[in-house]
């Protein structure tokens, strides 16, 4: 039988044998309470019955809650118990009940105080703190001198020759001798045992609380602040009588005490299905927007919500990639674990596939919030990030390539500038001084000299040109705009530049927003219409006159992704958008 269909089988039992006894208890309140002379709390008003019922059931709910974890087997073990020690009583005020189930049932219920002590040093985070073994060591510690007392308390006490009995007057049914004497010793040991535990209770819930880190505190919290209130009250309830008047269900006072245990052993309870059921919560989100990737992607990817789930926005999840590996987050960017944070693999079928760092969630935290639906979503938003970190390279790598050439095409235009262009300016400038002297001599070269000169003007303006196909020297001088309206004054180009004045841009951008125009000009039969603009921190240039179709929307993509932007095609028009940066 595998280990799932062994922890099913195993919720199945539990949940009978409690909703079994939740019936049974509750059949006996209502028999017991129907006797004329109140033996129980219970018999005394229908609201204490109420009340004495609603407590039990409330315990055993959560213990089952409890018990559908392997973690927390031992904390519903012993709520259970706890429901037994408190409607105890109920099953000794049995009158014409089975002797036997009342001498148990008088062992049962002086082990409230012990058993929620028991329950406090079990809850997380003090199970995980100490161990499960050392766990179970404590509670055989604590019950087990309380439970050693009981035993002998029964066995030596006859109810009916105390003076203080009232609702166990006829249970003898263990009796193995009768000695009063050992048995005041014996009840005032064990009522004192009553009080440390409870006092002890609320002391272990308050260091708890006060050295719990605030995600174990927001789960175990409520449980751990029932089970040091109900520490008080069961002191308090032992301490009376051991000092105060005899206990008589109708007295004000132990009527008020009563009421009181009852309500903060519910309190108790409702921690303690808090305690189990926030676990489920939380994955159960997790495992929702672990589901819907874009709803995760939205909420900043899944370290974002398992740190909103578990209330801890220190948390930070990085997913190993590489052989050396480089923590990437959802996004694909680099992330860093603090150097005094905790940190847990998670592991899957491949190893691990993602380091959680913390310096307050407790990997038993993160892995009750970690289903498998979370597992599996957490291996694709792995593939996700390595995805975007490869595809982040290729962009950075062709934005390197991009500003390579363009720093290519500026030097070889400044070179073209400098060198030759300057060059055939200055042979020009001779030629036109040896023409004028020709002409002035009546010299017969003058005619040569004449073609010579044009021909150097010529090759200078078109060197010029050249220069300023390869790089436009306006665009690196007086930026973007002038460098557009010079172009527009010498290509078929129908400009409207909306710019603050004077605003110049990152060279990249401006050497591709240039560039979009002349690739929209060379492929156009017809006179470009662009539109230049800036709005909400992006250069946008608006296309028309020219095809969308064919390879010019593959260049001019290639050219703008380079720089970051993107391309739009609305109605047959180019729209361009590239980052202000």
């Amino acid at each position: 039988m595998s280990d799932s269909h062994s922890l099913a089988v195993g919720k199945a039992l539990a949940a009978i044998v409690v909703l079994a006894f939740a019936v049974g208890a509750t059949t006996l309140v209502g028999e017991v309470t129907s006797s004329p002379f109140p033996t129980t709390y219970g018999g005394v008003s229908t609201s204490f019955a109420v009340l004495e019922a609603v407590v039990g059931i409330a315990l055993l709910v959560a213990a089952l809650l409890l018990a559908s974890e392997r973690s927390t087997v031992l904390l519903a073990s012993l709520t259970v118990a706890a429901s037994v020690a408190w409607l105890a009583p109920v099953a000794v005020g049995w009158d014409g009940g089975p002797g036997v189930v009342r001498g148990i049932a008088q062992v049962a219920a002086p082990l409230l105080p012990p058993l929620v002590l028991a329950i406090a040093i079990c809850i997380a985070p003090a199970a995980a703190a100490v161990g499960r073994a050392a766990a179970v060591v404590a509670v055989v510690l604590v019950l087990a001198p309380a439970t050693s007392v009981a035993v002998a308390l029964v066995l030596v006490r006859d109810p009916i020759r105390a003076r203080d009995c009232w609702s166990d007057c006829t249970a003898n049914a263990l009796l193995a001798w009768d000695d009063p004497a050992l048995a005041d010793q014996l009840l005032s040991l064990l009522l004192a045992l009553g009080i440390a535990s409870g006092a002890l209770t609320a002391l272990v819930a308050l260091v708890r609380l006060a050295r719990a880190v605030p995600v174990m505190r927001r789960t175990a919290g409520p449980a751990l602040v029932g089970a040091g209130t109900t520490g008080l009250a069961l002191a308090a309830y032992a301490a009376v009588l051991l000092r105060g008047p005899h206990e008589v269900p109708g007295r004000h006072l132990y009527a008020t005490l009563f009421v009181l245990r009852a309500l903060l052993l519910l309190a108790l309870a409702v921690g303690l299905g808090w305690l189990a059921l926030r676990p489920r919560l939380v994955r159960g989100l997790v495992t929702r927007l672990a589901v819907d990737l874009e709803r995760s992607a939205a909420a900043g990817g899944l370290g974002r919500v398992l740190a909103g789930a578990l209330g801890d926005p220190l948390l930070r999840l990085g997913y190993p990639v590489g052989t050396d590996p480089e923590l990437l987050d959802s996004d694909g960017q680099p992330v860093v674990l603090e150097p005094g944070s905790r940190v847990t693999p998670i592991v899957g079928d491949a190893g691990v596939v993602a380091l959680v760092g913390s310096e307050v969630t407790t990997p038993e935290a993160l892995g009750d919030a970690l289903g498998p639906a979370a597992h599996l979503a957490l291996g694709n938003e792995r593939l996700r990030a390595e995805t975007l970190a490869r595809l982040a390279d290729v962009t950075e790598s062709r934005a390197r390539i991009v500003e390579t050439a363009d720093a290519a095409r500026r030097r070889m235009e400044r070179d073209l500038h400098d060198g030759a262009q300057q060059r055939i300016l200055a042979l020009s400038y001779d030629l036109r001084i040896a023409l004028e002297l020709a002409e002035a001599g009546g010299n017969g070269q003058v005619d040569a000299l004449r073609k010579a000169l044009e021909r150097a003007v010529t090759a200078a303006t078109e060197l010029r040109d050249v220069a300023h196909g390869i790089f436009p020297a306006e665009l690196t001088a007086s930026g973007l705009a002038s460098a557009l309206e010079s172009l527009a004054d010498v290509r078929p180009l129908r400009l409207d530049v909306d710019l603050p004045n004077g605003r110049r841009y990152a060279p990249e951008i401006e050497a591709a927003a240039y560039a979009v125009v002349v690739e929209a000009i060379e492929a156009a039969q017809d006179e470009v219409g662009a539109v230049v603009y800036e709005r909400d921190g992006m250069l946008g240039i608006r296309l028309s006159g020219v095809s969308a179709a064919g390879d010019l929307l593959v260049r001019i993509e290639d050219r703008v992704g380079a720089s970051g932007g993107h391309v739009d095609v609305v109605n047959g028009r180019i729209d361009v958008l590239l980052p202000c940066r």
